[in-house]
């Protein structure tokens, strides 16, 4: 009888949700094991880990989501460019984002952004109207972050950073897990932005050195290539100039030309790809989807 109960106790452990710690309500998008009856490899599950609109799998090209409130494991997801823009997230933690080349979780109720990696791979970073009061991160990660410049609102590149607010991480509590405060951004905007950093500081040096390094190599490849290739980078801007002509190429609405400074501008979309709903324009005004290189 104890080995059947032991038997029991230890089924039920193994077969918990790993998200059964989040809100009844919550809609988690992960990428993980609990969408193998999915041929998709993203999906949203429950807090009882429960598929939510089975009916409706995600495709495995799909690069913005929404009517999501948290973020789970993505250790299966299948692409490098990641959009949650205004959604109902509230932290992103514990997570392995160093093969993402885009990631934007502008206009979410985000506070906390912690334990997560990053990696020269990436190229744009949006926190655009996220309340953010515990931001911690590694060396590395800081470094990763530090090396962008700001994105133009102007821009349809998505290529940079966006931040709309200051950050003011909490003193004590980064003190607490041995960490150091440091501004992120220094110089490359108004706002300010302080980042409770764990690891040595003195690295950060060498690892901006690195980034750097990094860039102007691939610019010299770049420009030792451009001589061989004139003939297909004229006959791609043709095709490109067609296509701004035609559908591929939402232009920005002209009521965001004016939108206020304390209103943030939708950043450039990868896709147009959601779940449960259409690529046209919901009833938030500047919820339009723009075509990027990324």
């Amino acid at each position: 009888m104890r080995a059947l109960v032991l038997s029991v106790i230890t089924a039920s452990v193994a077969n918990a949700c790993p998200y059964a710690s989040m809100q009844g309500g919550a809609r988690i998008l992960v990428a993980d094991s609990n969408c193998g009856s999915f041929a998709s490899k993203t999906c949203l599950v429950s807090p009882s880990c429960a598929k939510i609109y089975p009916q409706n799998p995600i495709s495995d090209t799909s690069t913005a989501f929404t009517e999501v409130d948290a973020v789970g494991d993505l250790t299966n997801y299948p692409n490098k460019a990641f959009n949650l823009y205004h959604n109902a997230i509230k932290s992103v933690t514990n997570m392995d984002l160093s093969s993402f080349t885009y990631l934007s979780l502008g206009r979410n109720p985000l506070e906390t952004i912690a334990n997560v990696n990053f990696t020269n791979n990436l190229v744009f970073f949006d926190i655009a109207g996220c309340p953010v009061s515990n931001f911690v991160l590694n060396v590395d990660a800081f470094a990763t972050l530090d090396a962008l410049d700001k994105w133009t609102d102007r821009s349809s590149e998505a290529a940079g950073f966006r931040v709309s607010q200051s950050i003011a991480s909490n003193a004590s509590a980064c003190t607490a897990v041995n960490g150091k405060l440091k501004l992120l951004w220094e110089g490359k905007t108004s706002h300010t932005v302080s980042v409770c950093v764990l690891g040595d500081l003195s690295l950060l040096s060498a690892l901006a050195a690195n980034n750097s390094s990094t860039g102007t190599s691939t610019t010299l490849v770049a420009g030792l290539l451009i001589g061989g290739i004139v003939l297909v980078v004229v006959g791609a801007m043709i095709v490109i100039q067609r296509k701004k002509e035609g559908k591929w190429f939402v232009p920005r609405p002209k009521s965001e030309d004016f939108a206020p400074e304390s209103e943030p501008q939708t950043p450039p979309h990868e896709s147009c790809q959601y779940i449960a709903t259409s690529c046209s324009p919901s009833n938030q005004r500047d919820q339009y989807v723009y075509v990027a290189t990324i």
